[in-house]
């Protein structure tokens, strides 16, 4: 919400869809193939905000990352919110962009939901359910940031904003 209350085109273009997709009808769960706008609206949202932004795995095996030997046992710190914004896997990796996840992408650079044996069992629960919470919001609401807000973003157990989201 925050990211589309920033970029007023890109609500649109939701918008756009939402409304040729619905025709006037109700939202339901036939409709989230149909919401390919949104659906690379919410993983630009996880690319850019990953909801947690690290976490800690144990390497299985001697592995070696450029010039680093990584001993099997050794911890290992995965951090998507740096290998979200780093420009050897993403185009201006600072912006706003869903028609980034139209073509192709780096599918092991995204990471918002882990990665291995211990990803998250309920992404695509929540990826439709985000999706269609999102629907239902855009297809009645305009979003506006309160002006002159500025959320103060932190990483704890996981990222949100300190002082809260202020969107009209």
């Amino acid at each position: 919400l925050y990211l589309l209350s920033l970029y007023p085109k890109e609500q649109e273009k939701a918008y756009e869809e939402i409304t040729q997709v619905l025709q006037g009808g109700a939202i339901e769960i036939s409709h989230l193939r149909q919401f390919k706008y949104l659906t690379n609206i919410f993983k630009e949202s996880l690319r850019l905000y990953p909801p947690v932004g690290f976490f800690a795995r144990e390497a299985k095996k001697d592995t070696q990352v450029r010039d680093k030997l990584i001993k099997k046992g050794s911890g290992v710190v995965i951090a998507p919110w740096l290998i979200h914004r780093h420009e050897e896997f993403w185009t201006n990796p600072h912006g706003f962009n869903p028609s980034r996840f139209e073509g192709e992408y780096k599918k092991d650079a995204y990471l918002p939901f882990g990665v291995g044996e211990r990803i998250c069992i309920g992404q695509g629960f929540a990826m439709q359910e985000a999706i269609l919470i999102l629907a239902n919001i855009l297809k009645t609401y305009k979003l506006e940031l309160e002006e002159g807000f500025v959320p103060d973003v932190v990483g704890r157990l996981t990222v949100r904003s300190a002082n809260g989201m202020r969107i009209k």
